[in-house]
């Protein structure tokens, strides 16, 4: 069991059936393209490997803004649906928030779905707090 930053094409191809767990919009064909202009723009994604295969990935940027100054942002974190409850997510996580903390980072923030319970008690119990409601505008773009 490790912790590996997945970088490489074939790492990332790897990445692919886990991560359309949690978003299954992404097209098989174009997700090592769109996760290598995320890496040029800063995204990290790190995978948790039992037997060299990722059962649990953790996508993030270090940002900087006016309100939080230096912070992680995890825009990614999914487990294998049948591997739950043990323990990968949290290990993740504090893969993370020792890389903020190393990284000076003021603090580790995240959005969830609502219906996300299981995550949210994950969240919870590793000290985030509830702060602030995330409002989006879908744009329709002209063809």
């Amino acid at each position: 069991m490790s912790i590996i930053k997945m970088n490489t094409r074939a790492q990332i191809e790897s990445c692919y059936r886990l991560m359309a767990v949690l978003r299954p919009h992404l097209i098989e064909s174009k997700f090592v393209d769109q996760l290598n202009r995320q890496i040029k723009q800063g995204y990290q994604l790190l995978a948790f490997q039992v037997a060299g295969r990722p059962v649990a990935l953790l996508g993030y940027r270090l940002i900087e803004n006016m309100v939080l100054g230096k912070f992680l942002y995890v825009d990614d974190l999914v487990t294998d649906p049948q591997l739950k409850r043990r323990g990968y997510a949290e290990r993740l996580l504090d893969s993370v928030i020792d890389a903020a903390m190393k990284s000076e980072c003021s603090a580790i923030q995240l959005d969830s779905g609502f219906q996300n319970l299981d995550a949210h008690r994950l969240y919870l119990n590793k000290g985030f707090q509830l702060s602030a409601h995330h409002f989006r505008k879908p744009l329709k773009h002209i063809a």
